[in-house]
């Protein structure tokens, strides 16, 4: 598929909406995961594996490098979590507190 011409407005305004398509099924996606309690037990335990709830340092450069890498993904997750759903975000956040006690 040929590149799109930054100059055809016809063409922009078409990857413009493709794009914001893309990203609504995204939305869409993640939400019927976080519609139930297996999808945000799931995304709970990649959240914490990402190191989003602890501290990336590490005496290491190259340690702390690879730790902070898996924290910003983790952090980008939990951004589009709470954008798709920021009441799912507190269940998910309620849920993973009674599991702990």
């Amino acid at each position: 598929m040929p590149a799109d011409n930054a100059a055809d407005e016809k063409q922009v305004k078409r990857r413009g909406r493709r794009a914001k398509d893309q990203e609504e099924q995204e939305l869409s996606d993640l939400r019927a995961i976080l519609g139930n309690s297996a999808g945000r037990r799931f995304l709970w335990a990649e959240l914490s594996r990402r190191n989003v709830f602890s501290t990336a340092f590490h005496t290491d450069s190259l340690v702390f490098a690879h730790n902070e890498g898996l924290r910003s993904a983790g952090v980008d997750l939990m951004t589009r979590i709470i954008e798709a759903d920021p009441a799912a975000w507190i269940l998910m956040q309620q849920e993973a507190t009674q599991a702990r006690v």
